[in-house]
């Protein structure tokens, strides 16, 4: 019966070890483009044609200066950033920003998102977006403080358990 209930603390313990957090995460990168725009479309196509192992590295996330809140957000990155922009695409990956689209940036851009997925860098975007991405992430944290309290309750009913063995 002991043996069975250190199974159970193990895999309690195991549970609270994510086996996600042995591999690093996909950055995102960030293209803020117009409909009809010719460098947008330029670019979203380099993105698009990359190879596996970049294609590895990061998620495309495509924002429309027409919608109203990748407007909002445009300006706060542009606030952010201190850019004087003239146009798009506007390309954001971790702490760097490339206006327009040629080819000449292409290796940059590569460089910038191979450099930001293995320095694991910090998304300077997703903090300045006001959706549900903040209550899904503070909706998470609230579900892993009830698992820990969960396990540290079953944790303490198996140690009272064992006491009780041990006393007869």
């Amino acid at each position: 019966m002991k043996w069975v209930k250190q199974i159970l603390v193990i895999i309690v313990l195991i549970s609270f070890f994510p086996i996600n957090t042995l591999a690093k995460e996909k950055i995102n990168v960030y293209v803020f483009k117009k409909e009809g725009c010719n460098y947008c479309e330029n670019a979203l196509s380099f993105f698009n044609a990359m190879d596996e192992e970049y294609k590895s590295y990061f998620n495309l996330v495509v924002k429309d200066v027409k919608e109203s809140d990748t407007n909002v957000l445009l300006k706060k990155v542009v606030n952010y950033f201190k850019i004087n922009m003239k146009g798009v695409p506007l390309i954001v990956i971790g702490n760097q920003t490339f206006e327009g689209f040629n080819d000449d940036m292409k290796k940059k851009i590569k460089s910038a998102i191979k450099t930001n997925y293995e320095n694991e860098s910090a998304d300077v975007v997703l903090p300045l977006m006001t959706t549900s991405k903040t209550k899904e992430n503070s909706s998470s944290i609230i579900w892993i403080i009830l698992a820990i309290i969960v396990g540290i309750f079953f944790l303490w009913y198996i140690v009272k358990d064992d006491k009780k063995v041990q006393k007869k």
